[in-house]
């Protein structure tokens, strides 16, 4: 079985073999959406435009798998909410995975500010 390279078929199957891995993922934003919103949380799978995963609590985005298969790198796990990051940091170490704030992924975001439209 041969690993698909360029194409959103190969973004596909990376995040499939990303997702395997990332288990802790769904523990972390489980316990966090039920100490700090006492709300479950919701995992989306979108296949286009950009494989990618979410995690949300109540219709907020607070962590977002992004795979790219034209980068041969490590997939990134991008945190919209603050408190998040340290704990998948602690739980998960992969070579696999980068774990970062979304605005450090923004080259528009200032020190946590929202970018300007």
């Amino acid at each position: 079985m041969g690993e698909p390279t360029t194409g959103t078929s190969g973004a596909a199957w990376r995040l499939r073999q990303v997702l395997s891995r990332l288990d802790e993922v769904d523990a972390v934003v489980a316990e966090y959406a039920a100490a700090y919103y006492g709300r479950p949380y919701r995992r989306q799978e979108t296949a286009t435009p950009r494989p990618a995963v979410t995690w949300s609590i109540d219709k907020e985005v607070v962590a977002e798998l992004v795979v790219d298969a034209d980068d041969p790198g490590p997939a990134r796990l991008l945190v919209h909410e603050l408190g998040l990051l340290q704990p998948l940091r602690k739980r998960i170490r992969s070579g696999h995975l980068t774990i970062g704030h979304a605005s450090e992924d923004d080259p528009d975001a200032d020190a946590g500010e929202e970018p300007t439209p």
